[in-house]
């Protein structure tokens, strides 16, 4: 509808602009002057109207059409770090952050508090986490002290209506949380032959 819409404001403006020309250069048809100059400036002012609403709707939409986003996947960081030799370990949690990232996800990391003393004998925070796994800004939560991070990670995988990448069975949160039953709404992951296996479905493309 838009491109008829142009077609005609461009022939409109067009032929009252020519018609506009003719008035000055011949006297006997100065008298359409009148008719003429006002039907020129308004297709003209509709016929710029149109391409720059063309234009603007375009690079709006442009943006948006080449940014994907990226489905998340809710980590518990302070289990995977056992996956391995059943020892706190970062090597896990860049291996789950590889192979999440290579299929397509937006991993989001939840920790308890005592984590980086488990991994490195210090606190560590979500900023220094982020940056030791590669993570993105804001893709890692540490957990106040004295809390545990069962409850942050449930709340906030209902919230992103996505999967948890964890060994634990949350039994003590079904109550509350009975998704947690459904079959493949907890992944679960492991070694075998020192290579991570951890069973999602790729993204699509």
């Amino acid at each position: 509808m838009q491109k008829l819409f142009l077609t005609i404001y461009y022939v409109a403006t067009v032929f009252s602009g020519l018609f506009t020309l003719a008035t000055f250069l011949f006297a006997d048809w100065a008298d359409y002057l009148i008719i003429s100059a006002p039907v020129f400036a308004a297709s003209l002012f509709a016929l710029l109207r149109t391409l720059q609403s063309k234009d603007g709707r375009a690079k709006r939409t442009s943006p948006r059409a080449k940014r994907q986003v990226k489905p998340r996947v809710v980590v518990d960081g302070s289990n995977v770090m056992y996956w391995k030799d059943n020892t706190p370990s970062p090597k896990p949690l860049r291996d789950v952050v590889e192979h999440l990232t290579q299929l397509g996800y937006a991993p989001r990391f939840f920790f308890d508090a005592n984590a980086g003393y488990l991994l490195l004998g210090k606190y560590i925070g979500e900023r220094e986490f982020e940056q030791r796994l590669g993570l993105p800004k804001n893709s890692v939560i540490v957990v106040p002290k004295g809390t545990i991070a069962d409850e942050a990670i449930l709340r906030a995988a209902r919230s992103y209506s996505c999967q948890i990448v964890t060994n634990d069975r949350y039994r003590d949160w079904a109550e509350r949380y009975p998704e947690v039953s459904k079959p493949g709404y907890l992944r679960q992951g492991k070694y075998r032959s020192d290579e991570l296996v951890l069973k999602l479905d790729p993204v699509p493309a």
